[in-house]
């Protein structure tokens, strides 16, 4: 990963230090819009075929200008059949999405909860800012770049999550305001926390007169030994790699490097 990134990146332990004052008002509503891209230049859609989109909730006061972008985990669908199940629930289609993310609506994270909370006691540093939830729906990480698929069976998929991932800050820069942000904060949760680690630079350039940090939690998948001897992920991540045709960026070449390889964090940050 590219120097900017590394100083950057924020280590998911410290989200504890971002609870530690006191106080309790609210910001603003909790609910989040969902807004659709049915028509973005990228072409991009979820699994299914149908929009991509993300749940926005405005900034008030001091946070106008400051905007949270929250990645949510899921997992990853490797292979035809897995991807074609996927594509028929909320992690693949966006007709099955809530018009508002409040309470557990939609299968989607709530903007009521942690971080994403607009209540100054459990969310002190971020609760006036802008939050932007990207819906995940394209099962390649936000990273996939392979495009239309069509399986042996018939079904057409989508794997478009890095292009998803750009029409929704090109929206945010064109129709939220976000061009004008003076900070920008990037997390996510489990697939969404490792997509953190391959997608930080990507979002502070598409930002740069912002100062921007990331925070990856629970997504540090590891290229380790299982306990009887075997490659816990490596497998795995390397099948996922090549039918998604993930992009990782700065993934630098040489002996071991690879998009799969540098899908694991642990080496993606060692660049």
């Amino acid at each position: 990963m590219a120097a900017a990134a590394r100083h950057s990146l924020w280590m998911a332990s410290l989200i504890c230090a971002l609870y530690a004052a006191s106080g309790v008002a609210a910001a603003s509503s909790s609910s989040g819009a969902l807004t659709l891209l049915p028509n973005n230049a990228y072409g991009a859609k979820c699994l299914d075929g149908s929009p991509p989109g993300y749940y926005f909730r405005p900034g008030v006061g001091e946070g106008r200008l400051k905007w949270h972008i929250y990645l949510p985990g899921g997992g990853w669908c490797i292979g035809e059949s897995d991807c074609e199940a996927r594509s028929k629930d909320y992690l693949g289609r966006s007709s099955a999405w809530a018009s508002s993310v409040t309470g557990n609506s939609g299968g989607h994270v709530p903007l009521t909860d942690g971080i994403l909370s607009t209540d100054s006691g459990t969310n002190p540093s971020f609760y006036k800012w802008n939050t932007v939830i990207i819906a995940y729906c394209d099962g390649g990480g936000y990273t996939g770049t392979r495009g239309k698929v069509v399986t042996k069976s018939g079904k057409t998929l989508y794997l478009d999550g890095r292009n998803i991932v750009q029409a929704v800050l090109d929206d945010l820069k064109a129709n939220r305001g976000m061009r004008s942000a003076s900070e920008v904060l990037l997390s996510g949760q489990s697939a969404g926390g490792q997509a953190v680690v391959m997608l930080c630079d990507k979002v502070a350039e598409s930002v740069p007169s912002a100062r921007t940090k990331c925070i990856a939690d629970s997504g540090f998948f590891l290229d380790s030994k299982a306990i009887d001897g075997g490659s816990s992920f490596r497998d795995s991540f390397e099948k996922f790699a090549a039918f998604h045709q993930i992009q990782v960026p700065n993934c630098k070449s040489g002996a071991k490097a690879s998009q799969w390889f540098c899908y694991f964090p642990q080496y993606a940050l060692g660049e």
